[in-house]
């Protein structure tokens, strides 16, 4: 999937260069705390895509004008009954340089774009995590309780 300054690849666990997205993401502290048992999400995403293809995990390549890809993180959308859940990870190397919320707004735009029938889109963040918190209210994302915020179209 092309976003505006992003490539998505579909999470292939056969491909070294995604393994060691998660396995970054694992070995740090706050990827480890925030973001959980990745492999787990997957495998979860995958079950749930059999009765609706929107559910994907995605390998986020970030680019240039020159198309020089390099792996950033992770971006996933997850449909349960009628929610529309987006979760995502920067890999340390990354962080403080507004990547997160670039990569959430480019993802949300495409998804409303693409589904008509998606007016909703909500993150689940820690109370502990300032950061992305942060980073969903920057990109327009409102907080409806303790560690639920939602994107309206």
């Amino acid at each position: 999937m092309d976003l505006d300054n992003f490539y998505l690849a579909p999470y292939n666990g056969g491909n070294m260069e995604h393994r060691n997205i998660l396995l970054k993401l694992w070995n740090d502290k706050a990827g480890k705390e925030y973001l959980g048992d990745l492999e787990y999400h997957i495998k979860r995403i995958r079950e749930r895509k059999k009765d609706d293809s929107r559910n994907e995990f995605y390998i986020a390549y970030y680019g240039d004008q020159q198309n020089n890809y390099r792996p950033v993180g992770f971006i996933a959308l997850t449909t349960m009954n009628n929610d529309f859940e987006i979760t995502s990870g920067i890999i340390p190397e990354f962080r403080h340089q507004h990547m997160a919320a670039l990569l959430l707004e480019d993802f949300t735009e495409k998804i409303f774009e693409s589904y008509s029938d998606i007016d909703e889109l909500t993150l689940r963040i820690k109370d502990s995590n300032v950061p992305s918190k942060k980073t969903a209210q920057l990109v327009g994302y409102v907080k409806r309780d303790r560690e639920k915020y939602t994107l309206r179209r």
